[in-house]
C-alpha cells in the first residue's frame, strides 16, 4: 500500500498494470471501478492520474 494525500493507504496490486486495485488505464486517463459484491463493475469515475483513481477506489472500498 502507498500513502494517499490524506494519510490513507492506497491499495496496490501486482496483478493490475496500473499498480493499483480497482484502477484501469482508459484512453490516456484512469478509470476507478469496483467489481466486488455488491457492486458488480460499478464505475467510480475517470481521473488524470492512477493515484487519484486509486484514492477514489479506496474511499469507495472503505464505505462498503
Amino acid at each position: 500500500m502507498l500513502g494517499g494525500g490524506d494519510g490513507q493507504q492506497l491499495i496496490r496490486s501486482d496483478k493490475n498494470q496500473t499498480g493499483y486495485k480497482g484502477v484501469a488505464a482508459n484512453n490516456g486517463r484512469y478509470q476507478a471501478y469496483c467489481k466486488t459484491p455488491p457492486c458488480h463493475n460499478n464505475h467510480l469515475g475517470m481521473f488524470d492520474t492512477p493515484e487519484d483513481a486509486a484514492q477514489s477506489y479506496l474511499q469507495h472500498y472503505q464505505e462498503k
